[in-house]
Formats: C-alpha cells, sequence, structure tokens
C-alpha cells in the first residue's frame, strides 16, 4: 500500500513539476514577445501564465492525499480537453483558418465566387511545371537589415525586381495578380525609359505597385486610360527614404512633367522607421549620391536572382514542412476548441500603431521637391487612407492624418487627398475586396487615378 502511494506521489510530483516548467517557459516566451514587438504583449496571458506556475509550485507542499487527488483531476481535464480538440481535428470540425486569407475564401464561398486556394509558391511551382518561368516578388524593403546585397567586393541596393520576368504577386480577390515586369523590374510596359515618353511617374508601395488587381488596373495603368502617358516606380513595401531613392535612380533621367509621391497612411512611416538602418539609403540624403541603376540592370538582375534562388529554396522548403507542422501547433493551442467555443474567427493580431511623424520624413520629402523642381518638374502628394480608417470610424488624425498633411503642405508641396473622395463615397468598404482590410479593388483605384486625372487636367 505504501508503495502504491509512493508511486502515486511520484505521478504527482511529475504532473506539478511538468506544469510548472511548462508555465515558465509560457512567461519566457511572452516576455520575449514582449521585448521584441511591446505593443502586442497580452497582460491577460501573462497572468494566467503567473498564476499556474504559482499553483503548480503550490501544490508540490500540499499534504500527500491531497496533492495525488488534484494530480490526478489536473491530469484527467487536460486530456480531455485535448482529446475534444483531437476529435475536432480528425473529424476535419473547424479546421479553418483564422488568417485574412481564410476570411476571404469564406467570403467568397457565401457569394459563390471562385478562390485560388494555393500558395504563392504554389502557383510559381505550377508555373514552373508548365513550362512558365514564374518568380516571386522582390521588393526593396527585403534588403534593409543586410543594407542591400554583395555585389563582388561591394554592395548594391536594388530598387527595382528582375528584369522582364513574370511575377506572382497577390490574391485578394480570388484570383492571384501576376505582373509582367519591364526591363526594370517594375509594373510596366516595356520601352518607357526614354526622356519625353512619360508625363507622370509614380512612386509608392504596394497600392502604387498594384496589387491586388490586375495588369492595366493599378493606379498608373488607369491613368494611360485617361491619356496620361504615366510611368509605375512603386513597389511593395517601399517607405519615404526608399521612394526618395527611386526619384533620383530612375525618374530624374526621364524629368517627367509630374511626380506622384503616393503616400499610404496604414505603413508609410513605419516603413521609414525601418529603412533608417540602411547605411546606402540614407546616403540618398546626400544630394550627389547615386548608385547609377540604370546603368547597371545586368547586375542587378545576378545578384536578385542568385537571392531569389536561395531564398526561395528555403522559403520553399519551409512551406512544406509548414504543411506537416501546423496541424501539431494548432492541437498544441487548442486552436479548434478555441474557435468552437467562440463561434468565429479569431481576428488577426493587431499591428503595432504608425510612429509620429520625424524631422526624417520633412527632410525626404523637401529633397524630393527641390529635385524634382530641379528639372522643372511639379511634385504632388497623394494621400491613400487604409480600410481601418472606415470600418472602425477612426478620428479624423488617424494615423498622424492631420500632421502629416501639415508637413506637406508646409512644404509646399500640392495634396491630392483620396480621403476626401472616401469620406464622401456611399459605401467606402466596397472598394476594398470582400470589404476586408487591405488593398483597394479596381474600382477603387480607379477613382484614386480620376481624381489625379482631374487634379492634373485642371493645373496643366
Amino acid at each position: 500500500m505504501r508503495e502504491k502511494k509512493n508511486r502515486s506521489t511520484i505521478f504527482a510530483n511529475i504532473v506539478f513539476g511538468t506544469m510548472a516548467v511548462l508555465f515558465v517557459l509560457a512567461l519566457t516566451f511572452t516576455w520575449y514577445r514582449s521585448a521584441l514587438h511591446p505593443f502586442i504583449f497580452n497582460f491577460g496571458c501573462g497572468l494566467v501564465f503567473s498564476f499556474g506556475l504559482i499553483f503548480s509550485i503550490f501544490a508540490f507542499y500540499i499534504r500527500s492525499a491531497w496533492k495525488i487527488n488534484l494530480a490526478v483531476t489536473v491530469f484527467f481535464v487536460v486530456l480531455s480537453i485535448y482529446g475534444v480538440e483531437i476529435v475536432l481535428w480528425a473529424t476535419g470540425l473547424y479546421s479553418t483558418s483564422i488568417n485574412m486569407v481564410k476570411l476571404r475564401e469564406a467570403e467568397a464561398k457565401k457569394k459563390k465566387l471562385p478562390f485560388d486556394t494555393r500558395t504563392a509558391i504554389e502557383v510559381i511551382e505550377d508555373f514552373r511545371a508548365s513550362g512558365v518561368d514564374a518568380w516571386p516578388i522582390i521588393a526593396p524593403s527585403f534588403f534593409l537589415q543586410t543594407d542591400g546585397l554583395s555585389s563582388g567586393k561591394k554592395r548594391i541596393y536594388p530598387l527595382g525586381g528582375l528584369s522582364n520576368k513574370r511575377c506572382v504577386y497577390c490574391n485578394e480577390s480570388g484570383e492571384y495578380t501576376i505582373l509582367n515586369n519591364d526591363e526594370y523590374g517594375f509594373n510596366n510596359p516595356v520601352g518607357l525609359y526614354k526622356k519625353g515618353l512619360v508625363d507622370v511617374v509614380l512612386v509608392g508601395d504596394s497600392f502604387t505597385h498594384g496589387a491586388c488587381v490586375c495588369i492595366g488596373e493599378d493606379i498608373a495603368g488607369q491613368l494611360r486610360k485617361t491619356g496620361f502617358k504615366s510611368l509605375n516606380l512603386g513597389i511593395s513595401g517601399n517607405g519615404p527614404l526608399i521612394e526618395l531613392a527611386t526619384i533620383k535612380e530612375y525618374a530624374e533621367p526621364l524629368q517627367p512633367n509630374v511626380v506622384l509621391w503616393v503616400y499610404y497612411e496604414g505603413n508609410d512611416l513605419e516603413n521609414l522607421e525601418r529603412e533608417k538602418v540602411s547605411h546606402i539609403l540614407m546616403r540618398y540624403m546626400e544630394d550627389d549620391f547615386t548608385q547609377n541603376l540604370l546603368e547597371r540592370q545586368s547586375k542587378i538582375d545576378t545578384v536578385l536572382t542568385e537571392y531569389v534562388d536561395e531564398e526561395y529554396k528555403q522559403k520553399l522548403l519551409a512551406e512544406q514542412q509548414g504543411a506537416y507542422d501546423a496541424p501539431l501547433i494548432r492541437t498544441i493551442k487548442l486552436y479548434r476548441l478555441r474557435i468552437l467555443l467562440k463561434s468565429e474567427p479569431e481576428p488577426e493580431p493587431e499591428p503595432e500603431p504608425e510612429p509620429e511623424p520625424e524631422p526624417l520624413f520633412s527632410k525626404i520629402l523637401t529633397s524630393a521637391k527641390k529635385r524634382v523642381n530641379r528639372w522643372g518638374g511639379a511634385l504632388y502628394f497623394i494621400y491613400l487612407p487604409e480600410w481601418k480608417r472606415y470600418a472602425e470610424n477612426k478620428d479624423e488624425n488617424f494615423n498622424y492624418r492631420n500632421d502629416v498633411l501639415e508637413i506637406v503642405r508646409d512644404i509646399g508641396i500640392p495634396v491630392i487627398d483620396f480621403h476626401e473622395v472616401l469620406d464622401s463615397h456611399p459605401d467606402p468598404l466596397s472598394l476594398f475586396p470582400f470589404r476586408l482590410h487591405g488593398h483597394y479593388t479596381a474600382e477603387g483605384y480607379s477613382l484614386v487615378a480620376k481624381q489625379i486625372a482631374n487634379r492634373l487636367t485642371k493645373a496643366r
């Protein structure tokens, strides 16, 4: 009897010892995430993990009989909970992913619309299997931490993508955007890089690049339909410093009449925070600095091909491995049971708020204006609002809108404010695919282009 009691006590100690270790690990990870991302620390989880740790330690010092009964109870409760989770996984119930892609799929299903459920890598692999030379989108923001890419004994910071390549972009409406890069890796028809061939050049991020619509439905493409000879130099993830660099490298040699600085309120200031780490990008604040990228596209293609070959292989392997890892990770997190109890998908993690505009932002815009004015061109600031402004009825100065526009106007840059259009629109959320957070629909980009065209026409 005594031996049986000793075994029961050992079992109880193992249960509570394991619990203590797990709660310590959970707390450590929670604080680690807090150190990296202060805005996403979950105080609720920290409180629960702390209580669990204290409970586990306390259980070691209670009477043996109580400890054994408590350990048995805890063991079978946990076993039952994970049993339900495993049953939900085995039956396929509540297996819908909580991320935005799955929410879009669900909306498409409600509307009986087709939705391509493949990942971008799967689309690329399918293209290549059919003999089509397809590539992923490459953005300058990929090279911030490494300050560009190695090119012999020197470094080069590409601002465009691979030239003359078919690239798989994004899918928000149900169909992937497939771009045909021009001779410098931007989303344009080939043959526009000659002085006098373009009237308007656009710089910006993914909203300028053309996410996530068909070729020709981006802002530049829509402007071409109104008669403006436009060149799109926007790429996903770009911020103010990369956009200044792009003007110096690609727009200045063409000397267009108009340069459109397309500003997205959702992340441009955050992008600037990340761009400051690059020594090469910061050198574009010097008036005479240039990498002469127009003359080095063959070298850019070489380093980008090497980069993609290595990174793509790693992402392909990670995605293939993730297909097996995901069910286990979700099971550990009781993903399906939590969805069942909530009866609705979890929202995506709250992104970090936009930082306040800093003096560098004003200096970059001032430099851009002087440079454009120097060749006789005019710089316009296009303000693009984000989905959250209308979905959550944010106040007027959300994301420092008033502060940003005050800076721009003080510099003397004319503003074309798309918020004025959406604010008076009967249903602004209809201009976002499935009314969810993301980029504009083709109709939304068309309205932006129309507003710009009207303003430029009046200025002629």
